[in-house]
């Protein structure tokens, strides 16, 4: 009843089913040939101290934490919390006075090593320059600081035995005294900081106010050279305005005085040649007109002044 025969295990495997020759063949490779029977094949005894012993090897590699677990109410619901029973089954599992008896004993246990690297930033910076700094000095240290005595914590070979509430009190003192630590170091910190600060603002506000003043005095420069090319333009172009206007007024006046001559006289610029050379043209002008009894050729056309 234990298990099949080898027979039928192989007719199984065989089978043209993938599904029941899968099904057969598990458990072909759980252990090795020396402990199959020829037979019979592999037990289910066999089969379940195999797996004792995986488990067994298993737990051996692992660091295991045994929980107990409470019920927090008969209805499995969920955020439901039912106080009396949850206190009836600590009192009932020993949990109430396994805890009362570890209180009232050394409920805190650590390693020396371990315990003087936690809990050495309490000492003081005389107790910590010493070099015969150790686990013995260390507890003398603190017994003195937090007068108490030898019934509060005991040293053994590997590790030390304290109180809870002793524990709990070293742990509030290490943890203010990192807090003050950290704020100690943060204000070196900022400290630092300010002063790696003001060494790299200085010199660049220093620089920045020489490149300020430089382009200052550059902007000025520039402005005053605009200024004096400007009033030398402004120079020039009044000067050559006042000589432009006073030639305009001379040819002008120039002009003026021809008109007036050549009112009072129309031939004042006309010389001899041209006179005679109009005369003659006059002449001829008259004896057409006297030849054709046309007198309209014989009008007189006045002379154009130049």
């Amino acid at each position: 009843m234990e298990t099949l025969s080898n027979e039928l295990r192989d007719l199984g495997r065989r089978s043209s089913k993938m599904g029941v020759s899968d099904m057969y063949a598990a458990g072909s490779d759980f252990q090795p040939q020396s402990l199959r029977s020829s037979i019979r094949g592999l037990s289910v005894g066999s089969q379940f101290r195999a797996s004792l012993q995986e488990l067994v090897a298993d737990l051996e590699v692992t660091e295991p934490h045994y929980i107990r677990c409470i019920k927090p109410n008969d209805h499995k619901a969920v955020a439901s919390f039912n106080s009396l029973d949850v206190l009836k089954q600590l009192r009932y599992s020993g949990m109430l006075e396994a805890i009362r008896i570890r209180r009232e004993g050394y409920a805190f246990r650590e390693e020396h090593e371990r315990f003087l690297n936690r809990f050495k930033v309490l000492l003081n910076p005389e107790d910590a320059e010493s070099n015969n700094t150790g686990i013995t000095q260390l507890v003398e240290a603190l017994s003195r600081r937090l007068n108490v005595t030898d019934a509060d914590w005991q040293i053994g070979h590997s590790k030390i035995f304290l109180r809870q509430e002793l524990a709990e009190k070293l742990e509030r003192l290490a943890k203010l005294r990192v807090v003050a630590a950290a704020r100690v170091l943060a204000r070196f910190g900022k400290d630092v900081a300010a002063r790696q600060v003001a060494a790299f603002l200085v010199p660049w506000i220093r620089f920045r106010l020489h490149v300020i003043s430089i382009h200052r005095k550059h902007r000025s420069a520039a402005k005053i050279g605009a200024t004096y090319r400007g009033l030398k333009q402004q120079e020039r172009y009044r000067s050559t305005l006042s000589k432009v206007t006073k030639l305009q007024a001379i040819q002008r006046g120039r002009l003026a005085k021809k008109s007036v001559q050549l009112m009072k006289d129309p031939f004042c610029f006309t010389d001899f040649s041209e006179c005679k050379a109009k005369w003659e043209s006059e002449q001829q002008r008259l004896e057409k007109a006297a030849a054709s009894n046309n007198f309209e050729l014989g009008k007189f056309e006045e002379l154009e002044m130049k």
